[in-house]
């Protein structure tokens, strides 16, 4: 493929012993990556744009084979980092002012070899079938104005902790050709577990409470969210530092969120990371399943924001990064689906723990009434063993009184 027209063929990775002996020297990609920049060669510092910007994409370290559903190998995130560093060294009239994730897809050919499109703004993606991505990043550079040693940058990345959710799984009474999921409990047949993550909320609080005691080397420059396969149907294939990935369109994705703070290397700030989400509006609600609803316009959240930003003037970073807005409602519809599932679970666990407690109310009052009926009974048994008793005795006395008559009247 040709550079020219934006397609790059991943470069042969190679040793440091390789490259101090190879006659003629080893290309700048095979050493970095490939990458591409709107910096070009020829020009001088003053002649750089008030913007420019620099894509640096991993090494490929083994091909693998596409087409038989084996992955590539390249290079993971925090080398893609230090690649970046090293072109930092090499143009230190550069800053960088943002720092972004890019993804691009690798299509393979027919002889084996493997290609991406860096300048593709259009992406389409299969409803089947074996898919590999890879993921770079995209650094916007800005004139230097103040003379001093080559930016070097950071990266530290926050993971979100893992939670195991019990999820029951019970018979209901049935209705007519239908099950009542409202109805009441009939069985409890067994209990299953979920691997999932925590929130983005709870990350949050963690990363808060990890800074106080181990702050940032240096100073935040930008905070995203990426986006990271997690689960390929029920196998694991969660790593945040790799940048390749497959996904088999057969199966179901479980994806989840990492925390990526790109910083600028030096002594510590001692800054304080929060965050606040701005999102649209709905302006018109879907009323059936084929009219969609409507949401307020980006320029609009755009104002909510600086007015946002207005009363925030003693925050002393304020990083927005832009989401789509079809991912914000997959992503609202499924927290309110799974409140509904949480709901509804723990409303099913507290009717079947109020029946138990009914159940043992009623075991207890029987056994109550047992009791009352057994003491009852000796009560009963032991008046009757006395009224015995007592006639016994009188009729004993009456008989030992006849005895004593019949004496004293012989002695007379």
């Amino acid at each position: 493929m040709d550079k020219q027209n934006g397609s790059y063929p991943p470069p042969q990775a190679i040793s440091a012993d390789e490259a101090a002996f190879r006659l003629p020297p080893p290309s700048y990609e095979e050493i970095m990556g490939v990458y591409q920049t709107s910096v070009k060669t020829e020009q001088q510092t003053s002649d750089i744009p008030p913007l420019a910007y620099i894509d640096i994409m991993p090494r490929c370290l083994k091909a693998g084979n596409i087409a038989g559903k084996v992955a590539p190998t390249f290079d993971d995130y925090s080398a893609i980092v230090e690649a970046a560093n090293r072109w930092l060294q090499d143009d230190p009239g550069l800053t960088v002012w943002k720092c972004e994730s890019i993804v691009r897809k690798l299509t393979p050919a027919k002889d084996g070899t493997i290609s991406y499109e860096l300048n593709e703004m259009l992406r389409h993606d299969a409803t089947f079938g074996f898919t590999v991505y890879i993921k770079g990043i995209r650094l916007w550079l800005t004139k230097r104005s103040n003379p001093g040693p080559p930016q070097q940058l950071g990266i530290k990345t926050v993971v979100p902790e893992k939670v195991t959710i019990e999820v029951p799984v019970n018979r209901y009474r049935h209705g007519r050709g239908r099950i009542i999921i409202a109805g009441e409990v009939v069985q409890h047949l067994h209990t299953y577990t979920i691997t999932t993550f925590e929130g983005f909320e709870d990350t949050m609080k963690r990363l808060q409470g990890k800074l106080a005691g181990d702050p940032i080397q240096g100073e935040v420059l930008t905070i995203e969210t990426d986006n990271v396969k997690a689960y390929e149907g029920m196998q694991k294939d969660f790593d945040p530092e790799s940048t390749c990935w497959s996904e088999n369109k057969d199966k179901s994705q479980r994806n989840t969120q990492v925390i990526r703070i790109f910083y600028v290397k030096g002594s510590p700030k001692m800054e304080e990371i929060g965050y606040t989400e701005i999102i649209p509006d709905v302006i018109e609600q879907p009323d059936s399943a084929t009219k969609q609803g409507k949401f307020e316009t980006f320029d609009n959240v755009i104002v909510s924001l600086s007015q946002w930003v207005s009363k925030n003037q003693q925050r002393t970073k304020c990083k927005t990064q832009r989401a789509k807005r079809k991912k914000q409602r997959a992503k609202r519809k499924k927290h309110k689906e799974q409140n509904a599932r949480n709901k509804e679970q723990n409303t099913k666990k507290q009717r079947a723990k109020r029946k138990k407690q009914r159940e043992n109310c009623k075991k207890q009052i029987a056994k109550r009434e047992k009791q009352r009926a057994k003491r009852k009974k000796q009560i009963s048994r032991n008046k009757e063993q006395q009224n015995a008793n007592s006639k016994e005795q009188k009729a004993r006395n009456k008989e030992q009184n006849t005895r004593n008559k019949e004496q004293n009247a012989r002695s007379k």
